[in-house]
């Protein structure tokens, strides 16, 4: 309606949507309202929507986000382990290493966008290995070490693993069931022994770590499956999600943080295993996206707790 200019209009939304307690927008809430394709997009307008639009929907990946904070971030340490220390481009580069060995294992495997399951203490190489499965287009699945075989078992089947990279310690428990799981084409050991007798089956996870540090140019949309996080299986069996958008759930889970001293911090300290989903969204997502430095350990010690975070 309207006869000076400028066109409006109202949208009727019935009284049982807006009485739910789903209903996301408040009585005179600002928002934006977006008229395309004869589809009407109403989304919200305060800081942490502005944050997500501004960054732009194309960028809304985990691989883009990486090729992003390398270039504005270049030399500033974002992961802190032991003695070591890696800037953002160094993330960035060892990821893309890891990810043109994994396309190149996956095309002589003839398997398209493969589901990679991780068996793998806490270390740099479980961050850049999740980061080279994302920028390799493929799935990537954490799996809590402290898991019996049985319930690795199950994960594996359940989430239709075709790759398993996992550290040589455990190689005893997945040899247990390796029998059951017919789908997993190959096995990429690391940290094995130099006697260590690899078969074709059997690969040294050092194989698929490259030369190349280009960002792989791989087509991948923001909403492309991308992680299949497991609960721990405290009621039952474990049970697997599918994320698509797990970098938009990172960012404003660390706008939400900020409460607790999370935008002026420096470093954020992580004593938990990278394989739960807590790390990822409450901690090494929103690190990166606000440009912090991440430290992570091997497991938690109560002993050297305090000792590490001086």
């Amino acid at each position: 309606s309207g006869n000076r200019g400028y066109k409006s209009a109202w949208i009727y939304i019935p009284s049982k949507i807006y009485k739910s307690d789903d209903f996301p927008f408040q009585d005179n809430e600002e928002v934006i309202i977006e008229i395309e394709e004869g589809s009407i997009t109403i989304s919200k307008n305060d800081e942490r929507s502005r944050i997500l639009r501004n960054f732009g929907i194309e960028n809304a990946t985990l691989p883009r986000l990486l090729e992003i904070k390398a270039k504005t971030n270049r030399d500033q340490p974002f992961l802190y382990f032991k003695d070591e220390c890696y800037s953002y481009q160094d993330i960035n580069n060892n990821s893309n290493k890891l990810a043109h060995g994994i396309l190149e294992l996956a095309n002589n495997l003839d398997l398209k966008a493969p589901k990679i399951s991780l068996l793998m203490e806490t270390c740099p190489e479980f961050i850049f290995t999740w980061f080279g499965i994302a920028k390799a287009g493929c799935v990537f699945i954490p799996i809590d070490t402290l898991l019996r075989a049985k319930l690795l078992e199950h994960i594996l089947k359940d989430s239709d693993t075709e790759v398993l990279i996992i550290d040589y310690k455990f190689l005893r428990k997945y040899l247990k069931i390796s029998k059951n799981l017919p789908k997993i084409k190959k096995v990429l050991i690391h940290n094995a022994p130099d006697d260590f007798n690899f078969e074709n089956y059997h690969t040294n996870f050092m194989s698929i770590i490259t030369s190349n540090t280009q960002n792989p140019k791989i087509n991948m949309h923001n909403e492309d499956p991308i992680e299949i996080l497991y609960s721990e299986g405290v009621t039952g069996k474990p049970k697997g999600v599918v994320f698509r958008n797990v970098l938009r759930a990172g960012i404003a889970l660390g706008y939400e943080l900020r409460g607790i001293g999370f935008d002026v911090a420096s470093k954020i300290y992580c004593p938990m295993s990278l394989s739960s989903s807590t790390a990822h969204f409450f901690v090494v997502l929103p690190s990166i996206f606000y440009d912090k430095s991440l430290i992570i350990t091997e497991d938690f010690n109560a002993s050297t707790f305090w000792k590490e975070i001086h």
